[in-house]
């Protein structure tokens, strides 16, 4: 481990469900502060896998390490209140009220009531959802539980942020203002790591595109580096223009599904 890193760091890593493996050594560029990573690929490439092995919710093999200390050598409590986690979805018969949901995250964090209850109160006003606050879980729309989902991620201020297909339920406005809100914790220094489907988005947001296949790198860099055409055939299976729009933002437009021979 090199000294002084800082960053998230992930060597050889190795993870999968029931003996299926997904991850077969995986190595990622260093993940770090300032930047937002958007994870793209085709459905099955491994990247909610690979979320779920860096929030410690599944095992791993090798190196998973941050600021130079292994994630599995951390108390779970210390590893949850460095590693913020959304996923896709939340169950859906959840009775207890959003606010209770973020109350219960920070106490296991070791937050006194009342500064709990400051912490969560602020975490929904930051998102535009305090309204939301005594609304039951269970009945959210799909946007309304998505945005609690993620107010239950930056509950703890982590360190790194988890993000897996943020945006998938949300209107336009909701869209980008959840996109705001991750470029502004870039900015304060988090590392930010999100699954991302539209293309788009991971072209207009992201300091850097990781790219998976099967569970394997295909390529990594900027938006302009990594979204390329034959990026997106080899790993999409489409014939693609990656254009600039009048604002000078890439844009991503999949013209035509490609056979599988010119896809591989």
């Amino acid at each position: 481990m090199t000294a002084g890193f800082t960053g998230l760091r992930v060597r050889q890593l190795q993870a999968g469900y029931r003996g299926k493996p997904i991850l077969q050594g995986l190595d990622l560029p260093d993940l770090l502060p300032g930047q937002v990573t958007a994870l793209i690929g085709p459905n099955g490439a491994g990247k909610s896998t690979l979320l779920k092995a860096m929030a410690g919710l599944i095992p791993t093999r090798g190196e998973l390490a941050l600021n130079g200390q292994a994630l599995a050598a951390m108390p779970p409590a210390q590893r949850a209140a460095h590693v913020g986690y959304m996923p896709q979805r939340l169950p859906d018969d959840l009775d207890i009220t959003v606010l209770e949901s973020l109350l219960s995250i920070l106490r296991v964090g070791g937050l006194a009531t009342t500064a709990a209850m400051s912490r969560a109160l602020a975490t929904l006003d930051r998102l535009g959802i305090a309204a939301l606050a005594m609304q039951p879980l269970g009945s959210l729309s799909g946007g309304q539980r998505q945005m609690a989902s993620l107010a239950q991620a930056l509950a703890t201020s982590p360190q790194v942020l988890l993000l897996d297909e943020p945006t998938s339920a949300l209107d336009l406005r909701h869209q980008a203002a959840v996109m705001r809100t991750v470029r502004a914790l870039a900015q304060a220094q988090c590392i930010v790591v999100a699954v991302l489907h539209d293309l788009n988005l991971a072209a207009r947001w992201a300091d850097r595109v990781v790219v998976l296949k099967a569970g394997a790198l295909c390529a990594s860099g900027t938006p302009r580096e990594a979204l390329t055409p034959a990026v997106l055939a080899g790993t999409y299976g489409v014939r693609a223009r990656v254009e600039a729009c009048s604002q000078g933002y890439l844009t991503v437009h999949a013209d035509a599904a490609l056979d599988e021979d010119a896809a591989a």
